[in-house]
C-alpha cells in the first residue's frame, strides 16, 4: 500500500489522449459531409474545458484529516492509500472513521510509527494470499478468538510477517486479522484489519477514539 509512511509504493500510470485531425478532401460533397459531422469550434472549446477540469481534479491536493495529541508530539492522520488494482475494491470500506481506501497513521515526533487500515472480511484470503506471494509464508500464524456481541466466540485468523533491520535489530511487523478487534468495543465481524508497526510502536487505539476521527479537520 502507498501512503506517506509505507514501505511499498504502488505504481500508477497515465494515458495520453491523442486526437487525430480528420482528413480533408477536395471533393465538395465530402466537404459538405465533413461540415455536418465534423468538429465545430464550439466542440473544440468543450473539449478544452473538459481537459482543464480533468487536470484540475488531478492537481487538487488530497485532503488529509489529522488529530493532534500530547501537545502536538503525537499526530493521527487519515490518509489515502493507493492499493494494487486487484486489492483496491476490498479496502473501499465505509466506517464511522473514514470512507474509501484509506488508512490511519500515527506519527510520533514527525515519524510514522503505526499504520492501520481496514478491509472487507470476505477478502481475508485474497489479501493474505497477495502478501504471501510478495513476502513468502507468514512468520507466525496466531490462533486468536473474538467474542462478538450476543454471539458465540469465533476464531480470528491472524497472520504476521516479521522483518529485522540489520543495523539496529528493529523489528517491523505486518499483521493481518480477519476480524478487527483492536480499536475498542465489540469486534467488527464485517471488517478485518491490516497493521504495520515496529516493536516499540504504540498502538493507535484506544488512545484515539472514533469520535475524534469524525471531528478531525
Amino acid at each position: 500500500m502507498q501512503t506517506d509512511a509505507t514501505l511499498d509504493a504502488a505504481e500508477t500510470s497515465e494515458e495520453e489522449v491523442v486526437v487525430e485531425p480528420e482528413d480533408e478532401s477536395e471533393d465538395d460533397s465530402e466537404d459538405s459531409e465533413d461540415d455536418t459531422w465534423g468538429s465545430s469550434d464550439d466542440d473544440d472549446d468543450d473539449w478544452d474545458d473538459e481537459e482543464e477540469e480533468e487536470q484540475a481534479a488531478v492537481d487538487e491536493p488530497v485532503r488529509i484529516r489529522c488529530v493532534e495529541k500530547n501537545q502536538g508530539t503525537t499526530t493521527f492522520c487519515v490518509e489515502p492509500v493507493d492499493w494494487p488494482e486487484e486489492l483496491a475494491e476490498h479496502f473501499a470500506v465505509s466506517t464511522v472513521m473514514y470512507q474509501g481506501p484509506k488508512s490511519i497513521v500515527r506519527y510520533d515526533n514527525g515519524k510514522a510509527t503505526y499504520i492501520q487500515t481496514f478491509f472487507l472480511t470476505d477478502a481475508f484470503e485474497t489479501i493474505t494470499d497477495y502478501f504471501k506471494k510478495k513476502y513468502g509464508p507468514p512468520t507466525e500464524v496466531a490462533k486468536l478468538q473474538i467474542a462478538p456481541f450476543a454471539s458465540p466466540r469465533l476464531p480470528n485468523p491472524t497472520m504476521l510477517w516479521y522483518a529485522v533491520s540489520p543495523g539496529d535489530n528493529l523489528i517491523t511487523t505486518l499483521e493481518i486479522r480477519k476480524y478487527d478487534d483492536v480499536h475498542g468495543g465489540f469486534p467488527d465481524i464485517r471488517r478485518g484489519s491490516v497493521m504495520l508497526y515496529h516493536n516499540w510502536s504504540i498502538p493507535i487505539f484506544p488512545q484515539l477514539s472514533n469520535i475524534e476521527l469524525m471531528m478531525a479537520k
